[in-house]
């Protein structure tokens, strides 16, 4: 059977030396040595490559194809497919849940582009909210700390916000209001996310929803609220729960010269 060197068997493949010589490293191909050291291959060889170059493209590692192709039984096969299928769907829904939040935060920051500092009623979803710190120090003893690796690795499906108890909406005191991380109640229950004391449910419903986007003064604070409440009050409309502070961003604001904080405040009403 004729035999090729490695630029050769490239040029027919389309798959680089440095990536034949790795997979020969790792004991997925064998080649010959002649002359000054030159790598032959032979025809199967090729084979060989392009159905490594299969199942790389499939997402299988190398040690998982290198299992394949030399350690793996018929059955052994048929269970990595498998768990392969499974790892995909996973992947996908991961992805499905991703768009869904570049989805809302693309709605947000539409707001606070288009609608900075509006306000308007809308129905809001429960969410579960993580304390983490006041708008001044992390809490101490810290009840959040076993679960906050959990919450982040959760992000974005978790988001950063505030909340300011509603006891506590005309305090002008950093430690008044508490930084954490929030998500929806249903999406919550469908990641397994642990919900859990410390972990409170903080009931929406009805919400005077209010797109802030202002100079960036103070490390979050209820002070923020201010504008809101003065609207509400206008509008004979009282608060009835404790407040939910989703941060959208922070940007440059040409007009002014200066860093804008963006927020979607979400008030519950009667």
């Amino acid at each position: 059977m004729k035999e090729y060197r490695i630029g050769d068997l490239s040029d027919e493949t389309g798959i680089s030396r440095d990536a034949i010589k790795y997979y020969e490293r790792k004991g997925m191909l064998r080649s010959s040595r002649r002359g000054a050291d030159y790598r032959y291959y032979d025809v199967p060889d090729c084979g060989d490559m392009i159905g490594i170059r299969a199942l790389r493209q499939l997402g299988f590692s190398i040690q998982d194809i290198h299992r394949l192709l030399n350690d793996s039984t018929k059955s052994d096969i048929v269970a990595h497919l498998s768990r392969k299928i499974e790892d995909n769907r996973r992947k996908i829904k991961e992805l499905e849940n991703a768009e869904k939040m570049l989805k809302r935060y693309l709605g947000w920051s539409a707001l606070v582009a288009e609608r900075p500092n509006q306000w308007f009623l809308a129905e809001s979803p429960d969410y579960y909210f993580l304390k983490h710190t006041s708008g001044t120090d992390f809490q101490r003893p810290s009840a959040s700390k076993d679960f906050i690796k959990e919450w982040m690795d959760r992000l974005p499906s978790t988001l950063m916000s505030l909340l300011i108890p509603l006891e506590k909406k005309d305090s002008e005191r950093g430690e008044d209001c508490y930084w954490g991380f929030s998500i929806e109640e249903d999406l919550a229950r469908e990641e397994g996310l642990t919900i859990e004391e410390p972990v409170r449910l903080v009931p929406m419903g009805r919400c005077f929803t209010y797109v802030y986007s202002r100079r960036v003064e103070r490390y979050g604070t209820p002070a923020m609220l201010k504008e809101p409440l003065r609207i509400m009050r206008e509008e004979r409309l009282s608060p009835t729960g404790d407040i939910l502070c989703i941060y959208v961003s922070e940007a440059n604001d040409d007009a002014e010269k200066t860093r804008i904080e963006n927020y979607i405040v979400m008030i519950p009403i009667k």
